[in-house]
C-alpha cells in the first residue's frame, strides 16, 4: 500500500490522480468527505473510484456540529481566506490521524477545464 493519500472526491482530477497511481504500482489509500444531505454528498462517486482502481477507501461523515468543533482550529490554520480551506483542514487531519503524511489532491483541476469555463477556452 502506498504511504500516500489522496483527497477523493470522484470527480475527473481526483479520479485521474488515483488512476495514476495505481498504473504505477501504489494502492491508493483514499480519503472523501460526506454529508447527511444527499444533494451535497459525493462519497458515492469517490466509493466506485476506489472499487475501479483497489484503493482503501475511508469516508468521513460530516455532520454539522463536527463542523462547529472544527471549525475554530481550521479557521486559525489557514493563511487567507478560502472557501475550500474548511473542507482540506478535516480532510487533512484524518489523514494525518491515519498516520500519513504525504496527500495528493486535485484541488484546481477542474478550473483549468474549457468545460467548466468554455468562454476561457
Amino acid at each position: 500500500m502506498s504511504p500516500w493519500a489522496r483527497f477523493s472526491r470522484g470527480g475527473i482530477d481526483s479520479s485521474a490522480v488515483v488512476a495514476l497511481m495505481a498504473e504505477v504500482g501504489h494502492r491508493a489509500r483514499t480519503f472523501s468527505i460526506g454529508f447527511a444531505e444527499q444533494q451535497y454528498d459525493e462519497t458515492p462517486y469517490a466509493r466506485t473510484v476506489a472499487a475501479q482502481f483497489g484503493a482503501d477507501h475511508t469516508e468521513i461523515l460530516l455532520g454539522e456540529q463536527d463542523l462547529i468543533d472544527q471549525l475554530p482550529d481550521a479557521l486559525g490554520a489557514m493563511d487567507q481566506p478560502t472557501g475550500d480551506g474548511v473542507n482540506t483542514y478535516v480532510i487533512a487531519r484524518a489523514v494525518r490521524r491515519a498516520g500519513i503524511t504525504v496527500a495528493l489532491s486535485g484541488l484546481g483541476g477542474d478550473e483549468v477545464s474549457p468545460a467548466i469555463h468554455p468562454s476561457d477556452a
